[in-house]
């Protein structure tokens, strides 16, 4: 069963859509840019081959109106991790 939240949410979100996709792309594209030594590193040491691991999480508000996305990036070998966040209105 949804939540009151979640119900709103639901009804509103189609107005975040669009910020959301941008926030989360740009976010990705931050990780992968602060993860980029490592990536060459593993590549450089994996036979050119390096493993990426994005996860990305999604905390709705009271306000139906606002999303808060954080999105973390890791590189296997040799291990580092990389944060982001941000708050879509």
């Amino acid at each position: 069963m949804l939540t009151a939240v979640m119900q709103d949410w639901l009804e509103k979100s189609s107005r975040l859509e669009k910020p959301i996709l941008e926030t989360s792309g740009a976010q990705v594209r931050q990780v992968i840019d602060d993860l980029l030594p490592q990536i060459r590193l593993a590549a450089a040491e994996n036979e050119g081959a390096a493993l990426v691991e994005i996860k990305m999480g999604f905390e709705f508000a009271e306000n139906p109106g606002k999303v808060q996305l954080v999105t973390e990036g890791s590189v296997t070998f040799p291990a580092k991790r990389a944060y982001a966040e941000a708050v879509c209105e």
